[in-house]
């Protein structure tokens, strides 16, 4: 089995974007106080309006918690810096157009880095580009290493985020997701998130060892596996957790995330203290963390390894 690294734990902000549209800077400083020392915001400039109507239509009555007021950035940063927190990571909109600059901006500003896409959009469709058949996954990948290339040429590298919708399709034995990975530039990285992984149908485990170096954030969450139904704190639901762990050896950041929890922060210090436990010598965050790396770029999967279908 491989060493553990020193992997940091990190908190993803989404779920906690009511408390902090009250309370910035205490929000923060609670998470603080959790012992947390990271965080991975959700930032929507450049978005184009024409996808957040599009998300309005699909979730309908949800869309308001997708849509709540943000935090200028610079106030952002400000209280991240004043309560001693780091960003790990942030989740962005695919940076492509005339809306790019704006994105790697922002994250400029914010001290970020590492930008993850959760989503790619479809102009044409006006709606989430699919992953269940090869052209759209070619399209998806394609976009996503035209984005990649000018994240590059601004020092930030750029990462994409699964559901389950990815991990419910077949290519001759893999994924969608997989194929697409197959696909993106060697530097694109995999944040994978375990709990919507068991919920596609796919061993989280044996999707980031087939991930490989790929993996450098763990979304880590759990539950019932249900679609609808209250997360859990970490390793009080179905997941196998000491196998995810220990597969995910070359994660940097374990990101605890809520898509919906019944007590948030009680859900969120449970999960950090059940992290702590399994990963001993991790440190939660700090000036001493793994910080991103190419020196892997060489070993990971290349475009064009795979052409059958």
């Amino acid at each position: 089995m491989t060493a553990r690294n020193a992997a940091a734990l990190s908190v993803q902000l989404f779920p906690l974007a009511a408390q902090l549209a009250d309370d910035l800077t205490g929000t923060l400083a609670r998470i603080k106080s959790l012992g947390c020392d990271a965080v991975e915001p959700v930032r929507r400039t450049g978005t184009p309006q024409w996808v957040q109507d599009s998300v309005r239509q699909a979730i309908g009555d949800d869309s308001h918690f997708v849509f709540r007021p943000q935090p200028d950035v610079h106030a952002l940063r400000a209280a991240l810096d004043d309560n001693g927190l780091t960003v790990s990571s942030c989740h962005v909109p695919l940076p492509e157009g005339d809306a790019a600059e704006a994105v790697f901006d922002e994250q400029e500003a914010l001290g970020n880095r590492t930008l993850v896409v959760s989503a790619i959009f479809d102009p044409e469709r006006g709606a989430m580009e699919g992953f269940h058949d090869r052209a759209a996954i070619e399209r998806a990948a394609e976009r996503v290493n035209v984005a990649a290339r000018l994240a590059r040429s601004r020092g930030m590298r750029l990462g994409y985020h699964n559901h389950f919708d990815e991990l419910r399709t077949d290519f001759g034995g893999r994924s969608g997701l997989e194929l697409f990975f197959e696909l993106a530039e060697p530097d694109v990285f995999a944040e994978v998130d375990v709990y919507w992984s068991h919920v596609g149908g796919r061993n989280p485990a044996e999707l980031i060892e087939t991930l490989g170096p790929r993996v450098e954030l763990i979304h880590v969450k759990d539950g019932s596996g249900i679609v609808g139904e209250p997360n859990t704190a970490v390793g009080a639901g179905v997941l196998d957790f000491p196998a995810i762990l220990a597969a995910a050896s070359r994660a940097r950041f374990y990101i605890v995330e809520f898509d919906k929890a019944d007590d948030i922060w009680a859900a969120l210090d449970d999960s950090l203290r059940f992290l702590v436990k399994q990963t001993p010598t991790s440190p939660l965050a700090g000036p001493d963390s793994p910080t991103p790396s190419n020196d892997h770029v060489d070993s990971m999967p290349q475009r064009g390894d795979h052409h059958d279908e």
